[in-house]
């Protein structure tokens, strides 16, 4: 839901803008237009690209490394073994305290942070992967 969110602020916005021109009989003006075009080509175009951000998105947990897919437009996942995991946090945005979701950020040592936006429950997944990352680390710890 988080990441429809911007679309249908959006659209209610120039929608109700839309409806207040054409009730006030200014249906034909120049910002009748506009907000048209917004509602016909944008909204559509904003509903597409959160439709491939939900379905590119995801996080695999395996035993000697992690794959996270940040979603649409990244092509491929980011491998990242775990001892090269120094933090993991979530960020929320505006959208994200109003529906719960959030992005997870796996800080890396050895480069730039790795974003997984728009999860349903970043908290579960940090926690998922907290305690995966702690086992394999005592795991790993143990068998040396």
């Amino acid at each position: 839901m988080a990441l429809f969110l911007p679309s249908l602020v959006v659209a209610t916005g120039y929608g109700a803008l839309l409806l207040t021109l054409v009730l006030s009989g200014r249906g034909d003006g120049a910002l009748a237009r506009i907000c048209l075009m917004v509602l016909v080509i944008v909204v559509p175009l904003l509903l597409a690209y959160a439709g491939l951000r939900l379905s590119t998105t995801r996080l695999t947990l395996y035993a000697a490394h992690l794959e996270a897919h940040p979603g649409f437009p990244a092509r491929d996942p980011v491998m990242i073994n775990y001892p090269t995991v120094s933090g993991v946090s979530v960020r929320r945005g505006l959208s994200g305290w109003i529906t719960g979701a959030g992005s997870l950020v796996i800080e890396r040592g050895n480069g730039v942070p790795v974003i997984v936006p728009g999860l349903s429950s970043p908290d579960a997944a940090l926690a998922g992967l907290t305690a995966y990352r702690d086992s394999i680390h005592a795991s790993g710890a143990t068998a040396g």
